[in-house]
């Protein structure tokens, strides 16, 4: 049974990291989503209601882990000639740089949408677990041979 967990995770780590191009697709075009999703007028967003948590909250974590992720899996490190380390500062830096940027859009150019502290803290935790969640499984490392 051991050898069956062993195929299994050597698979799932193969198609995550032999797809190149379908996670530079995914990044770019996640980066695009958030922009559309962020940049609605505020009286067209459907309003929904938790008691334990911000829905809104949430969804911004939940985007930048998967911005920050798919970045990771992009082959950025390769392209870009990065170490591992490079490779995690560059997508920090560009994850909680672009939730920044895209808060003052919705502050100033957004009718019924307002510049949020908490929005970026959410989107600065994505993009931190989302470092975290590649770091911690191996699978750059892996995917690059370093």
């Amino acid at each position: 049974m051991i050898w069956l967990h062993y195929y299994q995770r050597l698979i799932i780590r193969n198609w995550f990291t032999n797809s190149k191009l379908f996670w530079q697709v995914v990044w770019i075009s996640w980066t695009v989503i958030i922009a559309v999703l962020s940049l609605i007028p505020g009286d067209q967003l459907p309003q929904i209601e938790w008691s334990f948590i911000s829905v809104d909250t949430l969804v911004h974590f939940i985007m930048y882990l998967v911005l920050a992720f798919s970045m990771g899996l992009s082959s950025l490190k390769k392209n870009l000639n990065l170490s591992l380390t490079g490779l995690y500062i560059l997508i920090l830096t560009a994850g909680i740089g672009y939730g920044i940027l895209i808060e003052i859009l919705q502050g100033t150019l957004v009718y019924r949408r307002y510049f949020d502290l908490m929005d970026i803290l959410a989107n600065s935790l994505g993009t931190i677990f989302g470092v975290l969640l590649i770091s911690q499984t191996g699978i750059i490392k892996y995917k690059q041979g370093s």
